[in-house]
């Protein structure tokens, strides 16, 4: 059994909202007039939520839907909506299912039913390799735009490989943002199409940059971005009552991580940016700068001494 055959879950059987609290003196409303429009699904349990401004249908799977099944439903809500005179805006489209897994669509036009199956079909053969926390944005067009989840710190890396591994998922043709809880850190891979060995061993040595930071300096998220350039944000947290990170006393402390990640920023992207920030552990919220440095950049001004520091080691290695 294939995910291009059936999914890894069914739509249940019956629609989950009735009509039945509608009088026959009321004007059907808008979830309604969907709702009869869609019928008794037989290949799912279909309810909708009205919020303030719009309405958006959501369809629960289980365990034996089939890409065809999900691809039809898709293809098809856009005329449904038209048909139950809904407003623009109210064709928005969700898929859950019991295990995590989540599907969203995003209009984009009139979808393209050969690029829609597709997508159903790439969405179940990432939750086959790295579910169950597999989130998908797919535009009706087929464009594709995953979020993944894990929770420790080589999940990230080896997300990225079993993916890579996959001859129909190996072909870049998606947008992926692949996040790890690591302890008390939160880690971040978003980049266009899949990562290069080259750009993997480079986030391995960026996570392992963090390992050198001091207990009191330890790093509470490090987010990686690459698309037209490569941004990576640390985050360092601080005792608290912390006020300011002395480049005399607290340099010495923070330096030979900050050393690693600059030294490794460039195999991500020849244009880059490189921003570190901290806050106090007691609030979190109370964000300061410590470095902002990028590619392209001319040399700080002496008081600029974090930025300044940052830029002579770098200028340093280029020598």
């Amino acid at each position: 059994m294939t995910p291009r055959a059936r999914a890894p879950f069914v739509v249940g059987a019956v629609v989950a909202l009735l009509l039945s609290g509608c009088s026959n003196d009321e004007p059907p409303t808008a979830t309604d007039r969907l709702l009869l429009e869609y019928g008794n699904l037989e290949a799912g349990s279909l309810h909708v939520e009205s919020g303030e401004d719009s309405l958006e249908t959501i369809v629960q799977l289980d365990a034996d839907a089939t890409v065809d099944e999900i691809t039809a439903l898709i293809v098809g809500h856009p005329g449904k909506v038209q048909a139950a005179g809904l407003a623009e805006g109210d064709e928005q489209l969700r898929f859950l299912t019991d295990a995590g897994p989540m599907l969203t669509m995003r209009w984009v036009g009139d979808p393209d039913e050969g690029a829609v199956r597709d997508g159903v079909s790439h969405w179940f053969l990432v939750n086959a390799l790295v579910g169950p926390q597999v989130q998908l944005v797919l535009d009706s067009d087929g464009a594709e735009l995953y979020g993944v989840h894990g929770d420790s710190t080589g999940w990230v890396r080896d997300a990225f490989r079993e993916i890579g591994a996959d001859p129909v998922l190996g072909a870049d043709y998606a947008v992926w943002d692949v996040t790890a809880t690591a302890g008390a850190s939160e880690l971040r891979f978003a980049i266009n199409g899949l990562p290069t060995d080259a750009q993997l061993a480079t986030w391995d040595a960026l996570v392992a940059s963090l390992g050198k930071l001091p207990v009191d300096h330890a790093a509470s998220s490090l987010d990686v971005t690459v698309a037209s350039r490569a941004t990576v944000r640390v985050s360092l947290s601080a005792p608290p009552g912390t006020t300011a990170l002395s480049p005399q006393g607290d340099s010495e402390l923070l330096w030979p991580a900050l050393h690693d990640q600059l030294d490794a920023v460039p195999g991500l992207h020849s244009a880059w940016e490189f921003v570190v920030n901290w806050a106090t552990t007691d609030q979190p919220t109370s964000v300061l700068p410590l470095v902002s440095l990028h590619s392209d950049q001319r040399r700080p001004g002496p008081t600029d001494v974090w930025n300044r520091a940052a830029f002579d080691y770098v200028s340093k290695g280029r020598e």
